[in-house]
């Protein structure tokens, strides 16, 4: 009796742990044996193994990355670095923002729906990352971008199915140049309204315009004007006369030439009008006697010419009437004698 309860309590004691195993120990006592080893066993199968890609991204180590001190406004830039890998597999796909993201790509013009991606580049296999950046020129981003200190921002994560989520900021680089003027809208048609004379073309009205002729080449500076905007010039002697539309250079000039308008002599009026034809401003130019474009009428400018002409032609019918008085008196002599 004994033998017979010291195997029912053992029974028991089983079926408390485990009640499923204590089922099966009814028919095969030595399987309620083997079920706790296998329950001991089961929390390390939990454990899975790193893949191969997760070795390799462990490998990469950190993502870095170097730049050149310097470079230009719409120049380039070489990236360097390492740790770039996408565990997955493969080199990270990596979007480059300037400035963390305050220079953005020009509506319609970006690389990716975020107009602040400049760019996007890839890195090899092996993590590594040398790459070249073409900065912005001036006049395809928003704000222009400008000469000074600036960082490059380097992100992963969205670009790839299963990248690792990065955000690496570069060193700084100053960038160097000029910053082109945006161009302005094109050239005007037609030809804008003249102004007056003499209401219009005031000394309040000068504007700081200057213009000088030489060999018949008008050179006209307008500190209104900005570089690339387009302004049409007059010329008043004293009426207006249309020159042309020009577009102002980067000192706010514009140069034409004037040789075919035949100018008389003396000083003229030039004046700067915009697109909308609004006055910029105004300036006097001489144009000199026998000076190319002019007229040749110095004569009507000046008096003495004039007196010179008249005086030779006086003597000229002087000289002609005692001619004639001679060659017809000495018939009448002949006749008398």
């Amino acid at each position: 009796m004994r033998v017979i309860a010291g195997a029912a309590l053992a029974v028991v004691v089983l079926g408390l742990g485990a009640p499923a195993v204590a089922q099966q120990s009814s028919t095969n006592p030595s399987s309620s044996v083997l079920a706790p080893s296998s329950a001991v066993v089961a929390p390390s199968s939990s454990a899975v193994p790193p893949s191969a890609a997760r070795v390799a991204q462990q490998a990469c180590g950190a993502a870095t990355v170097q730049v050149p001190p310097s470079a230009t406004i719409g120049g380039t830039l070489r990236l360097t670095g390492s740790g770039w890998c996408n565990p997955t597999g493969g080199g990270s796909a990596i979007a480059v923002k300037i400035d963390d993201g305050a220079i953005s790509h020009l509506a319609g013009q970006g690389v990716h729906a975020n107009l602040t991606i400049w760019q996007i580049v890839n890195a090899a296999a092996d993590g590594s990352l040398d790459a070249t950046i073409t900065l912005p020129t001036g006049t395809n981003s928003t704000p222009a971008f400008a000469a000074g200190a600036h960082k490059l921002r380097l992100l992963t994560g969205t670009l790839a199915p299963g990248d690792t989520p990065r955000s690496v900021e570069s060193g700084e680089f100053t960038v160097t140049g000029d910053t082109p003027a945006p161009p302005g809208p094109g050239k005007p048609a037609g030809v804008p309204d003249p102004l007056d004379t003499t209401e219009d073309l005031t000394e309040a009205a000068r504007g700081g315009v200057t213009a000088t002729l030489t060999a018949g080449s008008l050179k006209v500076t307008t500190p209104a004007a900005a570089a690339g905007d387009w302004v049409f010039l007059y010329l008043h002697d004293p009426s207006p006369r249309p020159v042309t539309w020009l577009a102002a250079d980067a000192s706010k000039s514009v140069t034409t030439s004037v040789a075919g308008l035949a100018l008389p002599v003396g000083t003229h009026k030039v004046a700067v009008l915009d697109r909308t034809g609004k006055l910029l401003g105004w300036d006097d130019v001489t144009v000199a006697a026998g000076s190319t474009g002019s007229t040749g009428r110095e004569l009507a400018a000046t008096g003495a010419p004039t007196r010179l002409v008249l005086g030779t032609a006086v003597l000229l019918l002087a000289f002609g009437g005692v001619l004639y008085v001679a060659a017809t008196a000495r018939p009448r002599r002949e006749s008398g004698s």
